[in-house]
């Protein structure tokens, strides 16, 4: 659900910064962002809700069901912050600076979330579902960046 709403936000923030409107795209941004995560909130309760039940329909071990549970509960409850996260990507896509997009997606990647999730694999005895939670609660810091970039306004170049 948030990929096609973040596919769809990219489109219409690039329809007004294609008309010249950068204004609109911007309060545009903000209204597509918020309904992204509303969504997200009402599939991840759904998804929360379902994580006890589905691990049960397959023949695997009380382990094995029950890290499938704590991983998708985890999806669930990330569900929101990842659904921003999708948005905010799309718009600032959608304001054609692709740098700035690499860089704000695969580059937070590689620079923040796979050292981080090494060093605590590595150096800590965290089980594996804290070391998904965190990995998850990362998105929280590109949240903010992203947000900060997205309120500096230099993503949204007028594309006429």
């Amino acid at each position: 659900v948030f990929q096609s709403v973040g596919a769809a936000s990219g489109i219409i923030v690039g329809q007004h910064l294609g008309s010249g409107d950068r204004t609109r795209a911007r309060e545009d941004s903000g209204r597509l962002i918020a309904l992204s995560v509303a969504l997200s909130l009402v599939v991840g309760a759904a998804f929360a809700i379902s994580a006890g039940y589905i691990p049960l329909l397959y023949n695997v071990t009380d382990v094995a069901r029950s890290l499938a549970t704590g991983f998708m509960r985890i999806c669930a409850y990330t569900l929101p912050l990842e659904a921003a996260v999708n948005a905010i990507y799309f718009i600032l896509r959608s304001g054609g600076r692709m740098g700035m997009t690499i860089l704000f997606d695969s580059g937070f990647s590689w620079a923040v979330m796979v050292p981080t999730v090494i060093v605590l694999i590595r150096f800590t005895s965290l089980n594996i579902l804290l070391v998904a939670l965190c990995e998850r609660l990362l998105v929280l810091l590109k949240l903010i960046l992203g947000l900060v970039i997205l309120r500096r306004g230099k993503w949204a170049r007028t594309l006429t």
